[in-house]
C-alpha cells in the first residue's frame, strides 16, 4: 500500500492506496478536482499523459522508502484579495 496525502491548495487528506492505481483513480476517490491548476507528485510537476499512470509505474512500489508521497493540485491564484 502507498500512503498519500492527497488534495488542493485548500484540503488535504491522506488515504491509502494499492500501487496500481492510477494517479486519476486516486484523485477521482478523493473528490479532487485536476480540470484546473497543476499537478504535482512529490513537489514534481507532471504532465497530463502521467494521470492515467499508476504509482507503481511512476515508482511508488509500497517498498520501504517508496511507500508515501503528495499528489496535490495546485492552483496558483494572481492577486488573491
Amino acid at each position: 500500500m502507498i500512503r498519500v496525502t492527497i488534495g488542493n491548495n485548500l484540503k488535504r487528506t491522506n488515504k491509502n492506496y494499492d500501487p496500481n492505481t492510477t494517479l486519476k483513480a486516486a484523485l477521482e476517490d478523493a473528490g479532487v478536482d485536476y480540470s484546473y491548476g497543476t499537478l504535482n507528485l512529490d513537489g514534481c510537476s507532471l504532465d497530463a499523459g502521467k494521470i492515467n499512470q499508476t504509482f507503481a509505474e511512476l515508482g511508488y512500489t509500497g517498498e520501504p522508502g517508496k511507500d508515501s508521497c503528495f499528489l496535490l493540485n495546485v492552483a496558483k491564484a494572481d492577486n488573491a484579495a
